[in-house]
């Protein structure tokens, strides 16, 4: 511990500033864990200093704003509930030396690209990134832009008025699902 007040307060704000950038910057609770034994260090300093090196009040001051910053880092470290209790592709190792393949079957996607799902909602659902689901889609040939329809202009015209019925301010979901629908 240094003998000089000046010097002590100044190691103290170092390792308080460094202890609040890491714990901002939010990262997994790995790079947390050195956090909490560096603030009980702090508190154990503080708490000799009380008196003898630094004024009580001071000390008390410190010791207290250690203390809450403390608590704080203790419930960041805790377990948190992850972002989605859904399904979440696993990641396979193929033998190579790069990494691992996300674990994500012609099925699925052929089941999401039938649902008509995005990109953007897919990568959502499988909990991967939008190249991953882009790559697969390649690989297997499967295309999920096809929002056309095969019939003629004018059995759509009509299927398209009974789908609508008395109702003219229905959206464009709506009426492509009671289609979808009224084709099984």
């Amino acid at each position: 511990m240094a003998a000089n007040p000046v010097v002590f307060i100044q190691g103290v704000r170092r390792e308080v500033d460094l202890c609040v950038n890491i714990l901002l910057a939010g990262g997994a609770a790995a790079d947390n864990s050195n956090v909490i034994p560096r603030l009980e260090s702090l508190e154990r300093n503080l708490v000799r200093a009380n008196g003898s090196l630094l004024p009580a009040n001071i000390a008390d001051a410190l010791l207290m704003n250690i203390q809450t910053l403390l608590r704080e880092a203790r419930l960041q470290r805790r377990p948190v509930a992850p972002d989605s209790t859904g399904y979440a592709a696993s990641r396979v190792p193929d033998g190579a030396s790069h990494a691992p393949r996300y674990n994500i079957t012609r099925e699925q996607l052929e089941f999401l690209v039938n649902l008509r799902f995005t990109t953007p909602q897919m990568t959502s659902i499988l909990q991967v990134s939008s190249l991953v689901v882009k790559r697969r889609l390649r690989e297997w040939d499967l295309q999920h832009k096809k929002q056309y329809s095969t019939m003629p202009d004018n059995e759509l015209d009509s299927s398209v008025s009974a789908a609508i019925g008395q109702n003219s301010n229905l959206g464009s979901n709506s009426i492509r699902a009671r289609l979808y629908i009224s084709k099984r």
